[in-house]
C-alpha cells in the first residue's frame, strides 16, 4: 500500500513538470511505436482479425498497420477512436496551460500507467475538438497508421456521428493488396520544421525497424 502511494506521489510530481517542448499545430495524427501497453483489439501477435489488419514494424517509423485482406477503393477500412478532448483539454493536458487539479491527476494517471502525453495522436475534428488516441486504453489499432507522401488511405470526419459523438474514419483511396502498410497524409501543418520526415523510399532502404 504504502508503495502503491508513492508511485502515485511520483507520477504526480512528474505532471507537474512542464514538457520539454510543447506540442506541434494539432491537425492530424501521428502513429509511432510507443512504450505503452497495446489497445486491447490488437493480439500479442498485432493481428486485429476482425479488421483485417496487423500492427507490426515499419521500416524507419517504429511500428505500422499493415493489410493483411484486400481492400478495394472507396471502402471503409477503419475508425480512429480516442478520447475526446476540447481546445482547453489539449491546451491545459498537453501545453500545460494552466492545468486544474483535474488536468495534473489525469497526467499522473498516464504516468504511472506507462503511457506518453506528448500531443502526437491528436486528431482535430473542428476548432473545439479533438480525438486523442494516444492512450491505448481508449484507442484502437489506427492509432498506429503511418504518414505516407503517396497514402492508400484519406482521413474523413464528421463532429456530430452516432450518439452525438464525433467519428474520424479511414477510406482506401485506391485498391490495397495484403501485405501493403496503410497510410494516410498527415498534412503539413502537423510537422515541426525540425522533423525528419522519413519517405518511403527512405523507410525501405533503412530496412526493418525493431517492434
Amino acid at each position: 500500500m504504502v508503495r502503491a502511494v508513492l508511485l502515485w506521489c511520483v507520477a504526480l510530481a512528474r505532471a507537474l513538470v512542464p514538457p520539454r517542448r510543447v506540442s506541434r499545430p494539432l491537425v492530424g495524427a501521428r502513429l509511432a511505436a510507443v512504450p505503452a501497453p497495446r489497445p486491447r483489439d490488437v493480439g500479442a501477435d498485432g493481428v486485429v482479425a476482425d479488421a483485417g489488419v496487423r500492427v507490426g514494424a515499419s521500416p524507419g517509423k517504429g511500428l505500422g498497420a499493415f493489410a493483411t485482406r484486400a481492400f478495394t477503393a472507396d471502402t471503409v477500412v477503419g475508425d480512429y477512436v480516442g478520447e475526446r478532448m476540447s481546445q482547453r483539454d489539449v491546451d491545459a493536458r498537453y501545453k500545460r496551460r494552466d492545468p486544474t487539479w483535474r488536468d495534473r491527476v489525469w497526467l499522473a494517471s498516464r504516468a504511472a500507467r506507462g503511457v506518453t502525453a506528448t500531443g502526437d495522436y491528436i486528431f482535430q475534428v473542428e476548432p473545439d475538438l479533438y480525438v486523442d488516441a494516444e492512450d491505448p486504453k481508449t484507442a484502437n489499432w489506427c492509432r498506429y497508421v503511418n504518414h505516407s507522401p503517396d497514402p492508400n488511405m484519406r482521413v474523413k470526419s464528421l463532429a456530430y456521428a452516432f450518439g452525438g459523438e464525433p467519428r474520424v474514419w479511414f477510406v482506401a483511396t485506391r485498391d490495397i493488396a495484403p501485405g501493403e502498410e496503410l497510410a494516410f497524409d498527415y498534412g503539413d501543418d502537423y510537422w515541426f520544421d525540425d522533423d525528419d520526415i522519413v519517405d518511403d523510399a527512405a523507410a525501405e532502404a533503412a530496412g526493418p525497424a525493431a517492434d
